[in-house]
């Protein structure tokens, strides 16, 4: 996660905050990593309509502008913008545009307001800004874009011609060339080349689209590649998913405008051009390519060639629909990996490991006589005997072969393909001329050139190693649209694992222009209001889809509106949305809201785990959207709609509590997690007074799976959030951190096959079958929106959009003060630039967890020493923080002992979690090591945060159970004696809400730094029927934390207020004592089945709670 991965279209974006590594001081201040002063600079990341400069081919007549302010000074903000828009290099000529001065704060979604734009044509404009100050920034680096066509009629190029893979064109260009613009469709994929060099950085181009609809054309700025005198251009064409559905050909259709002295030519595909078969003999999305270099002609995009030989093109009819241009970041190499191995699992049979699931194809260098085939066969996983073949029977009907045919130069050879991709880490060669080395193989990694905006760390191995899985996961599945898979005879845009991770993608990537163009296709896709479950919708999927899947529609126009305060999103697909809600409210009538249609509804939840019903997951994804669809018909001052939709939805929330929640269990459906969790989060359907009830029952499930989720792709997701919700995000975090089946880390750290470096399709992928089960699967990854959200903890204030006022909130007080994850830092790039959070809790009492075959690594801060270690065990330790317990089958004896020469006396210390470190305790099992040790130096805790100018926030800073809290920031006391403390700059307000000193913020960074008194500890223990209380020594002191709360059979440890798990524990036990206990003096709770279930039926269990006054 220290890399830097950068596209081939020079985006970069470090995968590590940018505020780095931060050691704390003796005051836990952090150091300034931004200078101070009162200058603004220029306006920088300039887009238009989301697009970089330069823009080839922009066919959006009123496109908006936006750009991010800079500023050192705390609190900056814009007061004023003035944009100029020109035909000239220097724009601020402003002939075309001059805005004037507008009094406003707005950087994004301006909308353009000058002279009608002409098509085929150059424009430049740049901006300059003022602060509330008055003062006036340098004028921003010039943006240059070039419209495409507004109107069909625009085009020169008219025929549409094929017949072959491989198309040319000569001709002579009179004079100098002022300018020259490149349009080009080539349906399904297209390379182009003029005068013998590559047009562009393009893979796989265009993007895929439903072809009998809508058809992508792409823009270039040719200018530098063409002479005058002879030129040539030369075209290879690929079926990509254009011949992989009904349709049979491909076909191109070309134009290069070239503008000289004030005149104009244009060369356009017309019968004229010449067409032969080139080397490309077969080429598959699916299936892989065969390239025979023998049939290769040199020079055949250049001048001077002699194509007499060459056919006319055959005139071939348009695809149908309209032709759009191409404003998705289109696919390029995102990254490259070298491999790690080569193996020989059979004579003359080489498996080359790339150590990393992923997206693209093999650069293979080679070298031998002409007619040599060297086959490469890509998948995912080997072979489960041990033997070291690939496994491909989850690749299904997907052959995923490419051969390449030398041509015999002595010289060497380099190919790769064009016109396919697969998903793969691991890729069988047979056939190479001689003995491979690790040379011989480069993995080039394509994917949508979607700009980084996104890095997390937690210092902690399967935190790191999901967020590690997410981004590849993710980055591997965005093709031009959202896929389901990379690898087998699929691929599809399947709308719910779309949806369900499109927060996430939100977060790490910048996605508004690719979500507006995926929503525009299932526009294209829509009929009558109904939506297919796949869009573009090819060989799998219903039509229509059912309301879990097609939720994407609706969630996906919501989510561009809040996040990127867009309300273009709006306007473009009311009439669409409206249509829907008809479509499905008509369904309703029919078939009643308790019975609405399903398909998939929840799925894969882990196996044996039930599935809730289908039709409750509908019903609830049609009341939540049309809660969506009520606030987007407000924003659009659609008043009649608005109040249609609410008495639609005031009518249906009482049906959906009677169709699905029993009130003699507090349950809803079948009462698994997900139901619950949704349950839990929508407000309207669980009666009030049953809250804690339903509340209880999640939790206690968790606990009685042993703290494990039992959801299917939709429940994952909302039951993170459902936890965070309720103030449970430390449940989150145990759910995160697990390693045993069903979990995000089992994928990584389990026995049985590769460890993932993607997500799988299924919990249990290494026990399932080959029908359904890719290694590389995002729809499991929304947990990485709740990385960002809440372990991170990096909001947008509710009730605003656009990322204009934050919301800095890292988790509660129960995952800082009391659990194994002690620090977090992440970065977010929004529209209104970036974001960085790093927080880090020191001294005291430090946990840490990891499985087998990672590292451990325990730290009190700058200034402390481990004291002691109170708990250690490598094998199958339980419980939490605190509460930790050694399983006697299965732990290390010497584990204590190890910890204590690597740790004691040292403020930070590793230790790996290995068999050779601790001796095996349990030979075949798979094993964890946590621990539990005693800093000299008392807890403290710090925050830093940067917040990007034009923006403010409300920063929550934990106090972690400590009693006369001060904070400080950057040195300078900004809280004390239980009051603010004005007098720094930026920060305008603050109080205390119980657990935290929330400080609103204007921008710039802030190093929060907080110390005090170590609370109190209480405790109590009773027998069951009997009531628990809990008094704080000092009628001022309130409690803060509840260490440990367990309504079972907990066991009394060594030390005062000690205890630990038994076998029988209400996962409900933290949530109620908080519920009565947190901010008072004095509790009382009863031990009895009605406050907390009951974990253990006819078992007579006690009731144990420790909590800390402050």
């Amino acid at each position: 996660l220290q890399t830097t991965i950068g596209g081939a279209s020079g985006r970069a974006f470090s995968m590590a905050s940018t505020l780095g590594r931060v050691a704390f001081a003796c005051a836990l201040a952090f150091p300034i990593l931004f200078a101070s002063g009162q200058s603004i600079s220029a306006a920088d990341t300039l887009r238009l309509e989301y697009a970089d400069s330069p823009l080839y081919g922009l066919d959006v007549a009123q496109p908006r502008f936006s750009w991010i302010v800079n500023s050192n000074s705390r609190s900056a903000k814009q007061s004023a913008y003035q944009i100029f828009v020109s035909k000239s290099a220097n724009p601020q000529q402003g002939e075309v545009w001059n805005s004037g001065k507008v009094a406003t704060n707005a950087t994004s979604q301006i909308v353009y307001a000058g002279a009608t734009l002409s098509s085929d044509t150059t424009y430049y404009w740049n901006v300059v800004w003022w602060d509330a100050q008055g003062s006036q920034a340098p004028a921003s680096a010039v943006f240059t874009f070039h419209t495409g066509f507004f109107q069909a009629s625009q085009w020169s190029a008219t025929q549409w011609i094929g017949g072959f893979n491989q198309l040319r064109k000569a001709f002579t260009v009179s004079g100098p060339i002022d300018e020259a613009t490149l349009f080009i469709c080539g349906l399904g994929y297209h390379e182009v080349f003029i005068n013998g060099q590559k047009v562009g950085l393009n893979k796989l181009d265009p993007g895929w689209t439903q072809y009998n609809t809508r058809s992508y054309y792409v823009g270039h700025d040719v200018t530098s590649l063409l002479q005058s005198g002879a030129n040539a251009v030369g075209v290879m064409l690929g079926g990509g998913w254009y011949t992989q559905g009904d349709n049979e050909a491909t076909r191109l259709l070309f134009q290069i405008t070239i503008s000289s002295g004030g005149s104009r030519s244009y060369i356009v595909s017309d019968l004229s051009w010449k067409g032969a078969q080139g080397p490309i003999t077969y080429d598959s999305i699916y299936n892989g390519e065969t390239y025979d270099a023998r049939l290769e002609q040199p020079g055949w995009t250049s001048s001077g060639f002699n194509d007499a030989s060459w056919a006319a093109p055959t005139s071939m009819p348009a695809p149908g629909g309209v032709l759009s241009a191409q404003l998705i970041p289109a696919i390029q190499v995102r990254t490259t990996v070298s491999p790690l191995t080569i193996s020989v699992p059979q004579p003359n049979v080489y498996v080359v490991d790339f150590g990393q699931n992923l997206a693209g194809w093999v650069r293979l260098s080679v070298t031998g006589p002409a007619g040599t085939n060297v086959t490469l066969r890509h998948a995912e996983i080997l072979q489960h005997d041990g033997s070291g073949m690939i496994y491909t029977d989850n690749l299904r009907t997907a052959k995923a072969t490419d051969n390449y045919i030398l041509k015999g130069n002595s010289s060497g050879e380099v190919y790769e393909p064009r016109f396919t991709y697969h998903g793969f880490r691991f890729v069988e060669v047979t056939g190479f001329p001689g003995t491979p080395t690790l040379a011989n193989f480069l993995a080039i990694n394509v994917g949508s050139s979607v700009a980084y905006t996104g890095s997390a760390n937690f210092g902690q191995a399967v935190l790191d190693q999901i967020q590690h899985n997410i981004y590849w996961g993710q980055q591997d599945n965005l093709m031009s649209v959202p896929t389901d898979c990379c690898q087998r005879d699929e691929r599809l845009g399947w709308m719910a694992d779309g949806h369900l991770s499109s927060e996430e993608a939100i977060h790490n990537f910048f996605m508004p222009g690719f979500y507006s163009a995926w929503l525009r296709l299932m526009t294209d896709d829509e009929q009558n209001g109904a939506i297919p479950d796949t869009v573009p919708h090819m060989r799998y999927g219903s039509e229509p889809g059912d309301p879990s899947w097609s939720a994407a529609f609706p969630l996906l126009v919501s989510y561009v509106y809040h996040y990127y305060d867009d309300v273009t999103v709006l306007n473009n697909n009311y009439a669409s949305l409206s249509a829907y809600f008809d479509y499905m409210y008509a369904k309703v009538q029919a078939s009643g809201l308790g019975k609405m249609f399903a398909y998939y509804g929840d799925w894969v939840p882990p196996s044996p785990q039930p599935k809730c019903s289908g039709s409750f997951t509908s019903a609830w994804f049609f009341l939540v959207n049309m809660r969506q669809f009520i606030e987007i018909a407000q924003v659009l001052n659609k008043t009649a709609d608005a109040s249609r939709w609410t008495a639609v939805l005031q009518k249906l929330e009482p049906q959906f509590t009677a169709a699905f929640y029993n009130p003699s269990t507090h349950t809803l459906d079948n009462g698994v997690q997900t139901p619950l969790s949704l349950g839990l989060l929508y407000d309207a359907v669980i009666p009030a007074s049953a809250f804690l009830n339903v509340t209880n029952n999640l939790l206690n499930d968790i606990a009685h799976k042993g703290t494990h989720l039992t959801t299917g792709i939709i429940g994952t997701k909302y039951l993170m959030e459902a936890l965070t919700m309720l103030g449970r995000d430390d449940v989150g975090l145990a759910l995160a951190l697990q390693t045993t089946y069903p979990s995000w880390g089992y994928m990584h750290f389990n026995p049985v096959e590769t460890p993932a470096t993607t997500l799988w399709e299924l919990w249990d992928s290494p026990a399932e079958g080959p029908g359904m089960n890719s290694r590389n699967h995002i729809m499991f990854g929304s947990v990485g929106t709740w990385f960002y959200k809440t372990l991170i903890g990096i909001r947008q204030l509710p009730g605003t959009r656009g990322y204009k006022h934050f919301l800095i909130q890292p988790p509660t007080v129960n995952v800082i003060a009391n659990s194994p994850l002690s620090q977090a830092s992440g970065a977010l790039h929004f529209m209104t630039g970036p974001v960085d959070v790093i927080w880090q809790r020191t001294g005291g009492v430090m946990c840490g967890i990891t499985p087998e075959n990672s590292t451990l690594t325990l730290d009190c801060g700058q200034g402390g020493l481990i004291k002691s270690i109170q708990f250690a065990s490598f094998g199958l330790p339980s419980g939490e923080c605190g509460a930790y317990a050694a399983d006697p089958s299965c732990h290390a004896s010497s584990s204590v002992s190890i910890l204590t020469t690597a740790c004691v006396g040292r403020q930070q210390c590793s230790v790996q979690a290995l068999d050779t470190v601790f001796t095996d305790p349990c030979y075949g099992t798979y094993k964890t090591l946590a621990a539990q040790v005693q800093c000299s130096n008392d807890p403290a805790y710090g925050l830093v945060t940067y917040i990007p100018p034009n923006t403010d926030a409300e920063v929550h800073v934990s106090k972690i159970a400590l009693s006369n809290v001060v904070v400080y920031e950057s040195g300078t006391v900004v809280w004390k004696a239980g009051a603010f403390v004005p007098g720094v700059a930026g920060i305008l307000s603050a109080e205390d809400n119980g657990n935290e000193i929330v400080f609103q913020t204007g921008s710039g960074q802030y190093n929060f730094a907080v110390n005090g008194s170590v609370g109190v500890p209480v405790c109590a223990d009773v027998a069951e029927h009997e009531t628990l209380s809990l008094t704080c020594p000092d009628s001022s002191q309130r409690i803060s934390l509840v260490q440990f709360a367990s309504f079972g059979t907990p066991s009394a440890g060594a030390g005062q207020c000690s205890f630990a798990f038994g076998s029988c524990h209400a996962g409900s036990s933290r949530h109620v004592i908080e519920n009565y206990c947190l901010g008072q003096n004095s509790c009382s709770v009863l031990a009895e089945d009605w406050y907390f279930g009951d974990p253990c039926f006819d078992t007579l269990k006690r009731l144990a709670a420790t909590a800390i006054c402050a």
